[in-house]
């Protein structure tokens, strides 16, 4: 039994793989499959990454807010900040 439900995790972490792919290259089908296989396989973990991302996402969008005021990134500050032109 342990190693079915080994087996049963493995299997879900290819698919939840396959989905991250499709969904960054925009297949809509196949995200949804694999979707729905990986949250079949092991809800848990299907759970656990949305958390991830979501956590993700909100640190992510704080770090792009703070490079933008960055002079490499913004030529319009630039010669505010450090002289650059």
């Amino acid at each position: 039994m342990q190693r079915l439900n080994k087996f049963r995790e493995v299997l879900a972490l290819h698919y939840m793989r396959k989905l991250g792919q499709s969904w960054l290259n925009r297949e809509v089908l196949p995200t949804i499959v694999y979707g729905i296989t990986t949250t079949v396989l092991n809800p848990k973990a299907t759970v656990d990454k949305w958390k991830w991302m979501k956590n993700h996402e909100k640190l992510s969008h704080h770090t792009a807010e703070g490079i933008a005021h960055s002079p490499e990134l913004n030529p319009q500050r630039s010669s505010e900040i450090g002289g650059l032109s």
